[in-house]
């Protein structure tokens, strides 16, 4: 990501195409290569991506997913029941 404090709101042309900047003055648009060599330049400063932490929540749905393996059930069918037609006498 490279940031600046001078483009706020911005959309500037660089040699890599245009760049467009954020409220904060934050850009993604470019490759990570590109951005460290934008870095270099006076007014934009090239700050690394942070990555997110892995989430506790996946162990627990695999632990979930072990406990009971759910069977098959079969459906029951029902023998069909017939009536008969009273004559009339």
């Amino acid at each position: 990501m490279i940031q600046t404090d001078k483009f706020p709101n911005r959309v500037i042309a660089t040699p890599y195409g245009k760049v467009s900047f954020d409220e904060k003055g934050q850009s993604n648009d470019l490759t990570k290569e590109q951005q460290e060599k934008l870095g270099n330049l006076a007014y934009v400063e090239y700050v690394e991506d942070k990555k997110p932490e892995p989430k506790k929540e996946e162990p627990k749905q695999e632990a979930k997913k072990e406990e009971k393996p759910k069977a098959e059930t079969k459906k029951k069918t029902t023998a069909k029941k017939t009536t008969e037609k009273k004559d009339k006498e």
